[in-house]
């Protein structure tokens, strides 16, 4: 006889799973009374920015150094570059590139991971025993995984920035021979405080949205066989994708209109 569902996966239920363990993890991690349900949200942060803390530095680097040189590539001069363009790179650099590349790495990973954890354990029937014995899936598996990245999207953010600039540098030093201590004068002179914490915030909403995104498909995916596990994290990740691209758009043109730099 299979199992019968009890409990709703919608976005609203998903969302209150990641507010009601978020608000509790940090206090009862700090007292010592940390649950099961805790400790698993620590382990996913540290194992997942562990994880990914050195490709998304790299990745930042590349990107870092392909922005800039396709920006000195298109500037009539070395000299017209660091006068007109290098002063306002690092804002350029902390709203868009930076990002654009923590959300296509860290951000996508997260979902391909969470997606397919959640088909999978859908498939062996291990949400459904977790339903039979009073727990709720979604505070259990989704929301630890949820909060890993919501919190290390954020935090790579802030490493990026730096990892960027060491890139950018590096092609305007080999190119037009700036000094870093000049390039970075120059670079982070854009660089504002409200800009860095609205950059950091729109990461988080990125990782939040494609949270929500990895655990609708996971928990209501049609057919959960394991044949069918790749198919419905493709279709998380194409739908993250789109999404990721519609939330930079909409929080960029909010950045523009707000004059958040």
């Amino acid at each position: 006889m299979p199992f019968e569902r009890t409990l709703e996966y919608s976005v609203g239920s998903l969302l209150g799973a990641i507010f009601s363990v978020g608000a509790r993890c940090l206090p009862r991690v700090l007292l010592g009374r940390a649950t099961i349900v805790e400790r698993e949200t620590v382990r996913q942060i540290l194992s997942f920015q562990s994880g990914t803390a050195f490709a998304s530095v790299m990745t930042a680097f590349i990107y870092g150094l392909a922005a800039a040189y396709a920006v000195l590539s298109n500037t009539a001069s070395p000299a017209a570059f660091e006068t007109l363009v290098l002063p306002q790179l690092g804002g350029a650099f902390l709203h868009y590139v930076v990002p654009f590349a923590i959300a296509n790495l860290v951000v996508l990973k997260g979902v391909v991971g969470m997606t397919s954890d959640i088909t999978s354990m859908r498939a062996s029937q291990e949400v459904d025993a977790l339903e039979a014995v009073g727990l709720h899936p979604a505070e259990m598996i989704f929301a630890p995984r949820a909060l890993a990245l919501i919190v290390t999207a954020p935090a790579l953010a802030v490493l990026g920035v730096y990892s960027a600039c060491l890139g950018a540098w590096l092609v305007v030093w080999l190119t037009a021979g700036t000094g870093f201590v000049a390039f970075v004068a120059a670079f982070a002179s854009s660089v504002t405080s409200i800009g860095m914490l609205f950059a950091v915030g729109k990461l988080a909403i990125t990782a939040l949205a494609m949270s929500l995104i990895s655990g609708y498909f996971g928990f209501v995916g049609a057919r959960a066989e394991q044949g069918f596990v790749g198919h419905i994290t493709t279709s998380a990740v194409a739908m993250a994708v789109f999404s990721t691209i519609v939330v930079n758009l909409l929080l960029s043109l909010l950045t523009a209109t707000f004059h958040f730099e």
